[in-house]
């Protein structure tokens, strides 16, 4: 048939006259763009003090409530690196957030390389939105408070800077 003829062409009717190419540029590229978003918003953010410098805490209560995973960047105070996370369980009272996690495996910096720590042990954590972190460690079976080792860090608490997201986009 003829560009030319009367009648119409097969994917006038299917595509709305768009060109079968035409048609499929169109969804690879709102498959790019669907492949290049980012699921995870940053909803709130605080210093070491709890005191909030991004967003609103709601945003992290309100992502929680409606059961979206919340991931967690810490910044510790004092050390040259953050960890990202993402919250296994999470509680919610009087507007303060708590997120556990309980699979983390003791490593250690060794220049520009991390590897595992000599001595071998489980790590858990507690961090609320403010600002504090509890680390324990379980190591041959027995639970030790993370700085009872060392003497220098007396208190069971850090203080942390953590920014929380939620996969909510």
């Amino acid at each position: 048939m003829s560009e030319k003829s009367d009648q119409p062409r097969p994917h006038d009717a299917v595509m709305g006259g768009q060109s079968p190419l035409s048609g499929i540029r169109d969804v690879l590229e709102k498959l790019e763009a669907l492949k290049n978003r980012s699921i995870w918003k940053l909803l709130y953010a605080h210093d070491c003090y709890g005191n909030g410098t991004f967003g609103n805490i709601n945003l992290l209560i309100n992502a929680i409530r409606n059961g979206h995973r919340i991931r967690m960047v810490i910044e510790y105070a004092g050390k040259d690196f953050e960890q990202a996370t993402e919250a296994e369980n999470l509680w919610i009272r009087k507007g303060i957030v708590f997120a556990q996690n309980t699979s983390a495996v003791s490593t250690l910096f060794s220049g520009d390389r991390m590897k595992f720590n000599d001595d071998f042990s489980y790590s858990m954590m507690i961090v609320n939105t403010t600002g504090e972190m509890e680390i324990n460690r379980w190591n041959g079976g027995e639970p030790k408070k993370f700085g009872e080792a060392k003497k220098k860090e007396n208190s069971k608490f850090c203080k942390v800077a953590v920014r929380w997201f939620g996969d909510v986009g």
